[in-house]
Order: C-alpha cells, then structure tokens, then sequence
C-alpha cells in the first residue's frame, strides 16, 4: 500500500518530502517499563499526563506533561511510567529520504534533544483528528497532509528554550544486572541481599549504583514491578486477588490489598471493575498508510 506523501514547504527551507507511517496514544500501566529498539523511522514523542522518566545513552531525564523528545533510527532508549501516576504518550512516526533537510537543520531534531513543549494542546488535538480517521470510510490525501505538516511544523516551531538537562547518572553494568535479576525473580520471596549475593557485590554498594542511575533504591523498584504485575493481572485475567498476590510476590492477601489500597486509593477489586474502561482506551494507534490504496 502506498504512504502519505507530505511536503512541508512553509518552515522549511528546502522542500522535504516525508512518509507518514503511524500515530497514535497509550495510556500505560503503573510502572511500565518499555524500550525503543532502533528502527528506520523517525518518532516524535510528547507526554500528555502522568510521570516518569527516560533513559538516553546513559542519561535520566524527567518526564511530565508536555515534555516532547524524538527518537531518531538507530536510536535506543527505555521510559518508565510512574508508578503513582502512569504515563500517558502520544506518538507520531514517519521517514522519507529527504527528512535529513530538516535533521540537520533543527535544533528539536537534534540527537537527545528533550525539551517542555508550549504547544501540547496542540499535538493532542492532532493525534485526536488522526484517530478519528480510523473510523471514516476514508481520509482523503488532503486530510493527510494537513495532519502531517501541522505536527512537523509545531514540533519545529515549539519553545526551544526549555530544554531539560539529564538527571546526574552514573551507569553501571551492577545495576542493569540488578534490575535484570529483579524483573525475573520478582515473583519470589527476594531481598536487597538476595540480588547482591547473586551480582557478587556489596548490598550498600548496590544501593548507591542503583540509586545514581535509576533515581531509586533496588527495594522501590521491586514494589513497582511487582505492582505492574499485580495491575495487569488484574486487568487481563480472571485470576483471584489471593492468587495474584502471590503471583506477584507478596507474602499474603492482608499485605497485598493494604499496600494496593495505599498506593492507588482503591482496592485491587475496585481497580479490576475501572480496568474495563481503561482496557479500552489504553492503546490506540493508526497506521495512516494501511489507509491509502
């Protein structure tokens, strides 16, 4: 199938042809963890509501509302949502062989470039117009460019003088190897000791790594992982909540549903009766070219 040709022609000073590929939002789940493996395409990122952060070639930032960044082919990176306030992100994609006439003549284009957006409004109401495509017979080509050169065109006009810099971070393989030895034991009754007999290295010594690249302790990011577990269990399965407590690795439903209730102001049973609604609203995406003929 054909792509959406666009030509942005009035911030630019030379004429860039772009193939618009996808946008879409997500809403995700409370301490999502989820990477950008490098690709060919080029992915405009703004955050619409919540907390959290992302990591860039060993560099932290702090993500909330309105902050925009862009992910260029090539590129590797990992967000985490908040485990009190969740992210919700909104994304565009898109490649051509001209599109380095506005890499390399942008600053928002440039490699890690995060900045707080003035115009978040904006990018959201033009992901909503995109979204509402999916549900006409068909969006005509005009339609398609109007939405693609709006988004470039604000995402290249946007305040450039909020840039944020990166959180202090020391990278350390001990603590990726930490993190790693959490996500697959979680389930289990673990300690901070635990994780640091199994890395060969000193329990505070860890907790320091982990703190400096991560911005929390190792025990922090255990209850959030576990938490992501415990919702999505939640939303997904029909599981019982004495089953999911201890699939998740919580010694018994009493600690579970207090520790559940404590953080996100409802029961785990009052959170699987909302999970319907956001279940349904969590992931939306359209692929603009799988539109044309």
């Amino acid at each position: 199938m054909a792509k959406s040709s666009v030509e942005l022609l009035d911030s630019l000073p030379t004429r860039a042809k772009l193939f618009f590929n996808s946008c879409g939002v997500k809403q995700t789940f409370p301490f999502d963890t989820f990477e950008h493996t490098p690709n060919q395409n080029y992915v405009i990122q703004f955050i619409q509501s919540g907390e959290g952060y992302v990591f860039f070639n060993h560099q932290r930032y702090q993500l909330r509302p309105g902050t925009c960044f862009l992910v260029a082919p090539g590129d590797s990176m990992m967000i985490l949502s908040s485990l009190n306030r969740p992210l919700t992100y909104g994304w565009l994609s898109f490649s051509g062989t001209d599109v380095q006439h506005i890499v390399q003549n942008q600053k928002s284009f440039s490699p890690n470039y995060i900045f707080n957006s003035v115009w978040l409004e904006t990018y959201v109401t033009l992901i909503d117009q995109a979204l509402k495509f999916d549900k006409s017979p068909q969006p005509s080509q005009q339609d398609l460019d109007y939405l693609m050169t709006n988004f470039i065109n604000t995402f290249i006009t946007d305040t450039l003088e909020n840039e944020l810099q990166p959180l202090s971070v020391t990278f350390s393989s001990y603590a990726q190897q930490a993190q790693h030895f959490i996500e697959q034991h979680y389930c289990e009754d673990i300690s901070i000791a635990n994780i640091a007999d199994a890395i060969k290295i000193d329990r505070s010594y860890l907790s320091r790594l982990f703190h400096d690249q991560f911005g929390m302790a190792p025990k922090s990011w255990l209850i959030g992982i576990r938490f992501n577990r415990a919702c999505q269990l939640l939303q997904k399965t029909n599981l019982s909540i004495a089953q999911i407590s201890d699939r998740t690795g919580f010694n018994s439903l009493c600690v579970f549903s207090r520790a559940f209730s404590k953080i996100f102001n409802m029961t785990p049973s009052d959170y699987r009766k909302l999970s319907g609604e956001f279940a349904q609203n969590q992931h939306q995406t359209l692929t603009l070219s799988e539109t044309l003929i």
